[in-house]
C-alpha cells in the first residue's frame, strides 16, 4: 500500500503567507484612527475653509460672500489686537515653559533617585487638572485685594497691583498661570531626554578640564535639540489656541479693554455669541494658516541647525 507524504510548503511562501496576513491586520487596524482623523479634523477643516466665504448663521442657508469675511477680519481693530495678544502671548509662554522646563529638569536629574519620581510627580501634576479649575483658583490668587500674590507683595513693602483689573498687567497674569500649568510637561519630556545623554560625553569632556556650565553649553544643549524643537513646535500650537483661561478670568469679555483678547476668544465671541460661523471659519482659516507657517519655519530651522553641527 502506498503512502503519499504531506507537500511541504516552502519557506518563502509562507512567509509572503504571513505577510499578506499581517498586512491585512494593519490595514483594519487603521481604519477607526482613520475614521476618527477624517470625522473629527479632516472634514471640520474643509468645512471651515467652505464656510469662511459664506455668510452662514446656522439658521438659513449659507450665502456666498467670497472674501468679505476676511476683508472685514484685517479692518476690524479688535481682530488685529487680538491677533498681537495671542502672538505675545505665545512668544511668551514658548520661551517661558521651556526655560523653567529646562531648569527643573536639570535640577531633577542631580537629585537623588527617590527623589526624581516624586518631584517630576510634582512637577507633572498642574498638566493633569482642568484648566478652568487651575484658572478659577488663580483667580483668586491674583484678586486684587484679597489676593495671595499682592498679600506677599505687601509683605515685603510693595503695593498691591490691580492684576486682572488692569489693561497692562492682565494678559501677563494669563501668560503666569499657563507657565505653571503646562512647563511640568516639558519637564517630564527633557528630563527622559538629558538622562538618555551617554555619560561618556561628559567623562570625556571632564578629561579636559571642561565644568559643568561647559558641559550644559556644548554637550547638553546641543543633545537636546530634537527635544527643544518637539517641545517648542508643540508649545507653540497650544498656546496660539488660548481660550479657557482667558474666558473664565475674564467671563468670555477679553478684557480689561481688550488687553487678553484672543484669537478664539474672538472667534468664540462672533461664532457663538454672534451666530456668526461663516465669520468665525475665517478666523479659523487664519490661525491654521498662521501655524502651518509658524510649524513649517520651525522644522526648517531645526534641519538647517542639525546639517551645520552634522
Amino acid at each position: 500500500m502506498e503512502t503519499t507524504l504531506p507537500m511541504k510548503i516552502p519557506a518563502k511562501k509562507r512567509y509572503s503567507k504571513l505577510q499578506g496576513k499581517q498586512r491585512r491586520f494593519a490595514y483594519l487596524a487603521l481604519i477607526i484612527p482613520l475614521l476618527v482623523l477624517a470625522t473629527f479634523v479632516i472634514l471640520p477643516t474643509f468645512l471651515a475653509g467652505y464656510y469662511s466665504i459664506m455668510d452662514f448663521n446656522m439658521v438659513t442657508p449659507p450665502k456666498f460672500i467670497g472674501l468679505n469675511n476676511f476683508r472685514e477680519l484685517f479692518s476690524d481693530p479688535i481682530f488685529i489686537h487680538a491677533l498681537k495678544n495671542t502672538s505675545i502671548y505665545m512668544v511668551a509662554c514658548v520661551v517661558l515653559q521651556l526655560v523653567v522646563g529646562l531648569g527643573l529638569a536639570m535640577i531633577v536629574t542631580r537629585i537623588w533617585l527617590r527623589g526624581k519620581v516624586f518631584f517630576r510627580t510634582v512637577y507633572f501634576l498642574p498638566v493633569v487638572l482642568s484648566m478652568v479649575t487651575v484658572a478659577i483658583v488663580w483667580q483668586w490668587v491674583f484678586d486684587s485685594k484679597v489676593g495671595l500674590i499682592n498679600l506677599v507683595l505687601n509683605n515685603i513693602g510693595i503695593a498691591s497691583q490691580p492684576w486682572l483689573k488692569s489693561a497692562q498687567q492682565a494678559l501677563l497674569a494669563v501668560i503666569i498661570i499657563s507657565v505653571w500649568k503646562f512647563s511640568g510637561y516639558n519637564v517630564v519630556i527633557l528630563t527622559a531626554a538629558i538622562q538618555n545623554i551617554p555619560i561618556e560625553y561628559y567623562e570625556a569632556a571632564s578629561v579636559d578640564g571642561s565644568t559643568g556650565w561647559t558641559d550644559f553649553w556644548y554637550i547638553t544643549i546641543p543633545l537636546l535639540r530634537p527635544t527643544i524643537l518637539f517641545i517648542t513646535i508643540t508649545s507653540a500650537i497650544g498656546s496660539f489656541q488660548v481660550f479657557d483661561s482667558v474666558y473664565v478670568i475674564t467671563q468670555g469679555m477679553g478684557g480689561p479693554n481688550f488687553s487678553t483678547m484672543t484669537l478664539l476668544v474672538y472667534l468664540y465671541k462672533h461664532a457663538f455669541d454672534g451666530m456668526r460661523f461663516g465669520y468665525g471659519s475665517a478666523v479659523s482659516v487664519i490661525m491654521f494658516l498662521i501655524l502651518l507657517v509658524l510649524t513649517f519655519m520651525q522644522l526648517r530651522i531645526g534641519r538647517s541647525s542639525e546639517s551645520m553641527n552634522f
